[in-house]
């Protein structure tokens, strides 16, 4: 099995995604995701860890078909404690978060950043634009009152 088969067998058996949820989860185009499946765009390694960190499928194995196709974490290694974060982030994805290797914790930044750089629909105004929106009307209202 190549890289690209190994690539879609995530994507299709581990992730159950079309190329068009995947591309959304790693913040990338869809037309990526096909050339990844094509071999004609070579999978990052940042990408190939970001997958291991969301679903435990071995970089290693991904990109070289080396080693088991997912890590293991041994089971005795216990969960370190993370003080409370001053962010408020949840105690439990904090401790999962420590429980990753260094490079795990790379590629989940990057889907963090890709997350984070996708422009957010617009569904309503915001609280701030409402309440301006509010004062306007009270204001000319109240204009009105006193002609």
């Amino acid at each position: 099995m190549n890289v690209t088969e190994r690539f879609k067998k995530v994507r299709k058996e581990i992730a159950k995604k079309n190329q068009k949820e995947m591309a959304e989860l790693l913040g990338v185009s869809e037309i990526t995701i096909r050339r990844y499946e094509t071999g004609k765009t070579e999978i990052p390694k940042v990408v190939a860890l970001a997958l291991e960190a969301l679903y435990g499928v071995n970089h290693r194995w991904l990109l070289t078909g080396e080693g088991p196709m997912f890590v293991s974490h041994s089971q005795e290694e216990p969960i370190k404690e993370t003080p409370t974060n001053q962010a408020g982030i949840d105690r439990e994805l904090a401790q999962m978060i420590s429980m990753l290797s260094p490079e795990q914790q790379e590629g989940l930044k990057m889907l963090f950043r890709g997350y984070l750089q996708k422009p957010t629909p617009k569904l309503s105004a915001s609280s701030s634009e409402r309440r301006e929106e509010t004062a306007n009307l009270s204001n000319s209202h109240d204009e009105n009152m006193v002609r």
